[in-house]
């Protein structure tokens, strides 16, 4: 078994990396000024309703979704935890030393966002290589499609984000064609990015926080 410190350090650098490059994806999606896809539609929905700032609520809802993936005994590993903690940081810091301008029209504003999701497709595949478990809303999405097998996991996540989209409305979250654009394309975009690179996520073994206290001890 890989064990030391060296090799832990090494893959929290790696994770740290791909959340900074999926912060950078969500950042593009949120000046795209189009609607966001579905999650960042609703955190943007809550800032605007709280006045908090979006990474503050993002890390909020991480962090309860979070609670909820251990309650539906999901892995928890460092990756999930550094996610939940991170990305809402990085997108804060973004608005300060990266201002971009809004798009003028739909076309570059869903350009934007295109561009976004492959960026957030490519950071994704980076921080899962680091096998330190997933983010809290990729093992939410896993837990909830275990409790229905039969079901495509593609199907559990549509009827997530179709929720989503529904809540957004309700708390007046800015939705609009990116928000169903996002929905519908965000698979597509990992599909090509991950077909590119050959990355199958499947196929990683993640450590948990048992997993890596073991081989920090080994």
């Amino acid at each position: 078994m890989k064990n030391s410190f060296k090799y832990l350090l090494k893959n929290i650098i790696r994770a740290t990396i791909g959340l900074m490059i999926c912060s950078i994806g969500i950042y593009l999606g949120l000046v795209a000024d189009v609607g966001l896809v579905p999650w960042d539609s609703l955190t943007m929905g809550l800032a605007n309703l709280t006045s908090i700032s979006y990474g503050k609520i993002n890390i909020s809802i991480s962090l309860t979704i979070l609670v909820i993936d251990i309650i539906l005994k999901e892995r928890v590993g460092i990756g999930t935890i550094l996610d939940a903690l991170l990305t809402g940081t990085f997108i804060d810091i973004l608005y300060i030393v990266l201002p971009i301008t809004k798009p003028g029209s739909i076309i570059v504003g869903l350009i934007y966002l295109t561009v976004g999701m492959f960026i957030i497709a490519f950071g994704t595949s980076v921080y899962m290589k680091a096998g330190l478990s997933c983010g809290p809303r990729d093992s939410l999405l896993v837990a909830i499609g275990k409790k229905f097998p039969k079901l495509k996991i593609g199907y559990v996540d549509m009827i997530i984000k179709v929720l989503l989209i529904i809540i957004s409305i309700i708390i007046k979250g800015p939705v609009g064609i990116g928000t169903v654009y996002g929905m519908l394309m965000m698979g597509v975009c990992f599909n090509i990015v991950f077909g590119l690179i050959k990355f199958e996520p499947r196929s990683i073994t993640h450590d948990d926080l048992l997993d890596t206290a073991r081989r920090l001890q080994s």
